[in-house]
């Protein structure tokens, strides 16, 4: 039986956390992952200043790749660019980018794909 966690999505899994925070390690992030560094409502961050990627306590798919893509984007045009960003466009290129991986979309709940939609709603971007 698969496992399943916030919004009935697949958990991403301890070996694969394990798997990740090397990688991440080894490009300068850290990874912390656990409910007591964020603070309630929140499923995760990435923080180009502080350099961390955290997530909460059995992340799923959807809440890792949500913010692996803020350090994949961050990667791609570098510190300067990446923090002179608004909210809006980093969490716009996120939502694109999920819904531009077929296989990472389809593999979403309803509800984890209510909630993408919601957010980028809330945040004033378009989906």
């Amino acid at each position: 039986m698969e496992e399943t966690g916030r919004l009935g999505g697949k958990l991403y899994g301890t070996e694969k956390l394990t798997s990740l925070g090397s990688y991440l390690e080894k490009c300068g992030i850290s990874l912390k992952v656990g409910d007591e560094y964020l603070p309630p409502g929140y499923a995760g961050g990435f923080s180009a200043g502080e350099k961390s990627l955290v997530l909460r306590s059995e992340p799923t798919n959807y809440e890792v790749w949500h913010e692996l893509t803020y350090y994949q984007q961050y990667r791609s045009l570098g510190e300067e660019a990446y923090t002179a960003q608004t909210r809006l466009l980093k969490e716009q290129h996120v939502f694109d980018k999920l819904e531009s991986m077929p296989k990472r979309w389809e593999s979403l709940t309803p509800e984890q794909i209510g909630h993408a939609r919601w957010y980028i709603d809330k945040v004033g971007g378009l989906w």
